[in-house]
């Protein structure tokens, strides 16, 4: 939330990914519909080793209401 409001259309932001673990899906922690609240797509992930990146790009301009303040994060998650 706080990164996509950095983003101008086009940007590319890329995350650092947990090591994987057996029954977590990485999909699951970038959800469409979610992202897309922030004018994110998935730009892909990759691994390398224990080491996993998240890419995400801007494919529209993040609404004014992000980011928000870290209550309101914690106590309502984007996604």
């Amino acid at each position: 939330e706080i990164g996509a409001a950095l983003l101008a259309v086009g940007g590319t932001l890329v995350v650092s990914e947990p090591p994987p673990r057996d029954g977590v899906d990485p999909v699951e922690r970038w959800p469409s519909a979610g992202i897309g609240r922030l004018g994110l797509v998935d730009a892909g992930r990759w691994h390398n080793g224990m080491f996993g990146y998240q890419a995400l790009s801007c494919a529209s301009t993040t609404p004014d209401r992000f980011p928000r303040g870290g209550p309101a994060m914690a106590f309502d998650p984007a996604f």
